[in-house]
């Protein structure tokens, strides 16, 4: 899928690249939060799936370990403590423009 439209991305999730719009041509990344998914990895919006690769987030900014931290919570169905700590890196890492989904409650 290519593209970035809201249309194409309706279908649940999406396999749209997370670079930003001046270098990959699709709207940039807005808002980002951890999901547990089997198929789709462990970044998502309101509007599904964002890339999965990691070549995807390191325009944004996002370090490799950073990235490979949330794929293996993502893969071992780590808990809301682990995610909180990497909800924290990932808005770290991210430029002030993406908004990073706040940590689970009580956390």
């Amino acid at each position: 899928m290519t593209g970035g439209t809201s249309e194409l991305r309706s279908s649940g999730f999406s396999y749209d690249s997370a670079r930003p719009a001046e270098a990959s041509g699709a709207a940039p990344v807005t808002y980002v939060e951890l999901r547990h998914h089997e198929y789709a990895g462990p970044f998502w919006d309101d509007e599904g799936g964002l890339g999965e690769d990691y070549a995807d987030w390191e325009p944004y900014g996002m370090t490799r370990a950073t990235f490979d931290a949330c794929c293996r919570w993502n893969e071992t169905g780590g808990g809301d403590e682990e995610k909180a700590r990497l909800l924290a890196l990932v808005r770290a890492e991210l430029p002030s423009s993406v908004e990073v989904a706040s940590p689970p409650a009580g956390e």
